[in-house]
């Protein structure tokens, strides 16, 4: 196994990937993949041998769970000085199946479902009263309508419309210099998931770095089977990148903003249950930022607001409350709506029944 190894904890510069690309140009090998080990933050090179299983290493490089993950491939059957002057050179094709991948070509044509449109508009067109959507986030919009537009959500919605919400959540609550990517993830996060779209279909169009962030919000569904899903989601919320948990967070928000309308009282409970204990757990467990945080808020409001005629719940949502500084909400104020409520039924009953009795007279 051919490694080059730099200082530790120095990433690498232009420079040095270009020096390190070009030295392995000597007919010898087929590609370089430069990759991170994302526990020491340590930036490393493998240059790859025509007899070796590209794709293979591209898995092996990009294991979360070993705390590796690839930056770029540089194919050295391909033009160098072009993937040199890409953003991020990703290009795993085999030798004799080689291309330049137009990250764009195949997103031109694609029109939106008269199903999706109305909604998708108006979603839109709120994101750009908000934020000047790229090219880059347009053609993301654009793969998610298409990969998406068979599915429909519990409340009748367009699929499509749930990512798009996630996406505004994101830009409401995270401030960052790599908010693109971010969105561009948020976007997409169910790609893999729900979606016949591939890691590598999401590298091809929107580079590594989106595509990592995409399958770090993947459930492993084997894993979820033998864990349980909230046991499985908790341990998975709380080893995320904090990128990707913010995704996370933005997802569980729109998911129990959704509840709010639905009918299915039994995948309701089991879904506010569900998330009670996602949030105890993190709050318990996880290093949490202050994006994190003010989006636990939110959910934990929502959550109140669910649950304040659920005694058991609300019981729980109040302990998980109190036993959080950081967490700025007067459950007071939910706790004495639900006891005026509870007088306001019981007059009324009152008065159902006073009325009842009058008709016997």
């Amino acid at each position: 196994m051919v490694i080059m190894q730099l200082e530790r904890g120095v990433f690498m510069s232009e420079d040095d990937i270009r020096r390190i690309v070009m030295r392995g140009n000597t007919g010898e090998y087929s590609h370089v993949i430069i990759w991170c080990d994302t526990f020491d933050y340590e930036d490393a090179a493998r240059f790859v041998k025509y007899d070796e299983d590209i794709n293979e290493l591209v898995s092996y490089y990009n294991d979360f769970s070993k705390m590796r993950k690839i930056m770029e491939v540089y194919n050295y059957n391909l033009d160098l000085e072009m993937q040199l002057r890409e953003n991020q050179a990703y290009h795993i094709e085999p030798f004799g199946q080689t291309k330049i991948i137009d990250n764009n070509s195949m997103l031109d044509n694609i029109s939106y479902s008269t199903l999706e449109k109305n909604s998708l508009d108006d979603v839109c067109n709120s994101l750009k009263s908000k934020f000047e959507i790229s090219e880059k986030l347009k053609a993301a919009i654009k793969y998610a309508s298409l990969i998406h537009k068979d599915q429909i959500r519990l409340n009748g919605d367009a699929y499509i419309i749930h990512p798009l919400h996630v996406v505004e959540n994101v830009l409401k609550y995270k401030k960052s210099k790599n908010i693109e990517t971010l969105l561009i993830s948020a976007c997409l996060h169910d790609t893999l998931e729900d979606t016949e779209a591939t890691y590598y279909d999401i590298v091809s169009k929107f580079g590594p770095l989106v595509a990592s962030i995409v399958l770090e919000l993947t459930t492993d569904e084997d894993m979820k089977l033998i864990l349980g899903k909230q046991q499985y989601l908790s341990i998975k919320m709380k080893n995320m990148s904090s990128w990707a948990l913010v995704i996370k967070l933005c997802d569980r928000l729109d998911n129990v903003n959704d509840l709010v309308n639905c009918n299915d009282e039994e995948f309701k409970d089991k879904y506010l249950n569900e998330t009670i204990g996602i949030i105890k757990y993190l709050l318990n467990n996880a290093k949490l930022s202050n994006t994190h945080i003010t989006i636990i808020e939110q959910i934990l409001r929502l959550l109140v607001q669910l649950s304040k005629n659920d005694n058991e719940k609300f019981e729980r949502l109040t302990e998980i409350i109190n036993q959080h500084s950081k967490i700025k909400i007067d459950i007071e104020e939910y706790s004495l709506f639900s006891k005026l409520l509870e007088v306001v039924i019981k007059v009324d009953k009152g008065k159902q029944y006073i009325k009842k009795k009058s008709n016997y007279f």
